[in-house]
């Protein structure tokens, strides 16, 4: 049941982002940069995405190679992420969003993002 909801959660998200990123990605490109240029704006997003993946992960520890392996993949990504952000220098972070923040990495993400939403979203609402 719990791993239904997390697919029509992470779903319909990675949809919604997707198409977001698709319409508006050139102005999204700055807010990331200057979001990311504040040393107090990362820890409070590295915190919160912290949490939030310890929490997947904790009651999603499913690791298997099919859609729940995943949600499971998702929560892991975001704990590793945020320990990134909380562990590396104000300099390292602005070279990781320099090397990131273009319009092709938003292209391909927000494409696997739509693939990934859609195939998720598929399973959890029972389309798939």
């Amino acid at each position: 049941m719990t791993s239904l909801f997390l697919a029509q959660l992470f779903g319909l998200y990675f949809i919604i982002v997707s198409v977001i990123v698709f319409l508006r990605g050139k102005s999204m490109m700055p807010a990331i940069k200057e979001l990311l240029a504040n040393r107090g704006s990362v820890m409070l997003f590295a915190l919160i995405e912290l949490i939030a993946g310890l929490a997947l992960v904790i009651t999603h520890p499913v690791m298997s190679f099919d859609w729940m392996g995943i949600i499971s993949l998702i929560g892991w990504m975001m704990v590793v992420e945020g320990i990134i952000y909380l562990l590396l220098p104000s300099q390292q972070i602005q070279k990781l969003v320099k090397w990131f923040n273009r319009p092709q990495w938003f292209q391909a993400g927000a494409v696997i993002s739509l693939v990934a939403g859609v195939y998720l979203a598929a399973i959890g609402f029972g389309l798939w």
